[in-house]
């Protein structure tokens, strides 16, 4: 989340607090693994493409707390590839710079360009 600054920080460390408020689960947020159709405090944001998706750790109540998610600017989490865990997305971009491969249920392929992790993001067809 590079780039927020002042009072645009101020409100975006205020929202990824708001779960911490008592009541947070009775504003009709559902629980995890539930498509929420818009953005809810208890994501935590973690990575981003510049063109409109974001990567969020499902931080709600329920079996599937942890999953990670793909949210799109336009579809939100409809639709969205999730991930078990940040273990198992890691376990997946391993498998695919050694397969010099999308990385699977994504739009992304990695490779290693000046000794640095780059993506390429793929047009699914």
């Amino acid at each position: 989340m590079s780039g927020i600054v002042g009072r645009e920080q101020d409100v975006y460390y205020a929202q990824v607090a708001a779960d911490s408020a008592p009541g947070y689960r009775d504003l009709g947020i559902a629980a995890a693994g539930v498509p929420a159709g818009r953005f809810v405090t208890p994501w935590l944001p973690i990575a981003e493409d510049q063109s409109g998706s974001t990567l969020v750790v499902d931080r709600r109540r329920g079996d599937r707390n942890g999953n990670l998610i793909e949210i799109d600017k336009v579809d939100s989490d409809y639709n969205a590839h999730t991930w078990p865990s940040l273990t198992f997305l890691l376990d997946a971009v391993a498998v695919a710079l050694e397969a010099n491969s999308m990385v699977a249920g994504s739009r992304y392929k990695p490779s290693i360009r000046a000794g640095e992790l780059a993506w390429t993001r793929v047009k699914r067809q």
